[in-house]
């Protein structure tokens, strides 16, 4: 929701092949890499070398209990709840809040787009 389109060459071996088909929704865990050379040209071309394939549920199968849906109230009526979220990514590196907090709006707003396709 909100999010710009990319594209991004996975690579993926052993175990990894064969999880998932096409058309699933997937969840990707790796290592970006980067191949610089190619033959005799310089080239920078980065890939995700894949460490793991999970298979994400569809929206409509997931439920939440009573309890979790209250938590989830309680959460959005936070007044500090933004910074509570800018502050949780990475917390072992200290600074770069600007880098942080844009980070938390890329991941946390936006607004749905419902385009004619």
């Amino acid at each position: 929701m909100g999010e710009v389109a990319r594209t991004y060459q996975l690579v993926a071996d052993r175990g990894n092949v064969a999880r998932c088909v096409p058309g699933d929704r997937v969840r990707v865990t790796g290592v970006m890499l980067v191949n610089e050379t190619k033959g005799d040209q310089q080239l920078s071309r980065g890939y995700l070398y894949v460490t793991g394939i999970q298979k994400i549920k569809e929206r409509s199968d997931i439920t939440y209990s009573e309890q979790e849906e209250e938590q989830f109230k309680a959460l959005s009526k936070d007044p500090n709840l933004f910074e509570k979220i800018y502050r949780s990514i990475a917390p072992g590196i200290y600074g770069n809040e600007e880098i942080k907090k844009a980070i938390a709006c890329m991941l946390f707003g936006g607004s749905r787009k419902h385009l004619p396709d």
